[in-house]
């Protein structure tokens, strides 16, 4: 303990308020905004031709450690919440925050310079015209990139000022490794449905959804909202490799998995736990299939589901998630082996259920033609889903979520030959709706359409029960 002989207000702002105690700065969380807080203007239009020609010049020799990697948030403002989040990360990743008005960058850099942020760095820059040049010029790997509640521009006539464009799009995709994700928030309805299908319509970005914001603090305007009751979607996109056919490779996927640390493909345990809890016993045996980095069967481990096997083809991931996972859950398995020749890892007849998170899509990626898929396809599918009905018992369940659309997945489930009155792997099926359901009865199968308000992106759940041996 020590006496605190004065304490004398330097510096404040919404959420910090920097203090000196017998001369040594302290940082200290305030609720209410500082009324004397410097005004700005809150609008400029960046189409304005004096914002197009102007030229982004980082400083990056402000940043102290430059070996470490960076965080880029594009529409920082002032700048309160990065600042929060650099502190928090201070040893771990440096950060530029970038912003179109100087004199708010002025003022963010004033601030941070009081707390000796030394790994955070503001840029007066007009995103969609300097993007190349900040992120060619950075003097590190670039880790992950930030848009935080962007100006929605509720206008229709000025949507086309707003910072996510097709050409922003585009433009990000050619620079980032697929690894990058980039976090978007805002509180906004329109703005969210606007830019996916900005992301989306490019088709050179993978999604998903996020519980929580990606740095788990929330910033001023998250409590806010939620306060009052607003809702705050949130999304993760990640650049497509140009040759999907790497998504088949073992070695992209070892090479992806030795830098990142988690990323789950289409909807969270959260999003799908309470309809996979109607097929799923506590007692059952289940095998992941493709399981990755994701926290899915983590999370069903927490849920009360301790039998699970985790299966991929790459030993890397496979070494990491057991080494990550040996305290937390000890009773889940973790084996590196070929999905589709489950048998030579695994006896017949051994799993209860069998969960497909996007793997099938994997296998899929290289299809340009959706209605008429390569033979290789269909064989590669057909494979998987002969293995997965040798691997389970003879009441088993293969429960498979993916993001296409039924009339191109139903041909790989049943089997290619459509005209048959029962299907190639003897599945019967049973379904119960999230939301909105569509049963077509000749394709003999249960298609739940997950409609959950944190997903409804287009998720299937298809549900298979095994009655007898193929």
């Amino acid at each position: 303990m020590f006496r605190i002989l004065s304490i004398r207000v330097i510096a404040s702002y919404p959420h910090f308020t920097l203090r000196e105690q017998n001369g040594v700065r302290a940082y200290s969380e305030i609720r209410q905004r500082v009324r004397t807080q410097r005004r700005f203007r809150q609008h400029v239009n960046p189409l304005a031709g004096h914002f197009k020609s102007m030229r982004a010049s980082p400083n990056w020799n402000d940043l102290q450690d430059l070996s470490l990697p960076i965080h880029l948030d594009i529409g920082c403002a002032r700048g309160e919440y990065l600042m929060q989040i650099a502190k928090a990360y201070e040893t771990k990743l440096n950060f530029i925050g970038v912003e179109i008005r100087q004199n708010v960058v002025q003022y963010a850099q004033s601030i941070a310079s009081q707390f000796d942020l030394t790994n955070l760095i503001f840029v007066h820059a007009n995103i969609n015209y300097q993007l190349h040049t900040i992120l060619e010029n950075m003097p590190n790997k670039l880790q992950s990139i930030s848009i935080f509640h962007p100006d929605p521009w509720l206008k229709r006539s000025h949507h086309k000022r707003r910072v996510i464009t097709p050409e922003f799009a585009d433009a990000l995709a050619e620079y980032l490794d697929p690894t990058i994700p980039i976090y978007v928030q805002t509180d906004v309805l329109d703005l969210s449905n606007s830019m996916h299908s900005v992301f989306m319509d490019s088709n050179r970005y993978v999604t998903s959804l996020m519980q929580e914001n990606a740095f788990s603090i929330a910033s001023d305007r998250e409590k806010y909202v939620l306060k009052v009751g607003g809702s705050i979607y949130r999304t993760r996109y990640n650049v497509i490799k140009k040759d999907n056919k790497d998504y088949k490779s073992q070695a992209y996927w070892n090479e992806r998995f030795e830098c990142e640390e988690s990323y789950d493909w289409l909807a969270s345990y959260h999003n799908v736990g309470e309809e996979l809890g109607r097929y799923i016993d506590e007692s059952d045996r289940i095998l992941m299939v493709g399981c990755g980095n994701s926290t899915f069967s983590a999370d069903l481990y927490k849920a009360g589901y301790k039998n699970i096997t985790n299966l991929d083809f790459s030993q890397i991931v496979i070494d990491r998630m057991r080494e990550k996972h040996a305290k937390c859950a000890p009773e889940m398995e973790w084996i590196c082996g070929d999905m589709t020749k489950l048998t030579d890892t695994f006896d017949a007849n051994t799993f209860d259920v069998v969960v497909d998170k996007a793997a099938m899509d994997a296998i899929m990626v290289d299809v340009a033609d959706s209605w008429n898929p390569p033979e290789a396809n269909i064989s590669q599918a057909a494979a998987m889903c002969t293995s997965i009905h040798k691997a389970l018992k003879e009441t088993g369940v293969f429960i498979q979520i993916s993001f296409a659309q039924p009339h191109f997945r139903k041909r790989f489930l049943m089997g290619d030959d459509l005209e048959r009155s029962t299907n190639v792997y003897s599945w019967t099926f049973d379904y119960h709706p999230i939301g909105t359901m569509f049963l077509i009865a000749q394709w003999q199968y249960s298609l739940t359409i997950v409609l959950d308000t944190d997903v409804g992106l287009g998720y299937f759940m298809y549900v298979m029960k095994k009655t007898s041996v193929a």
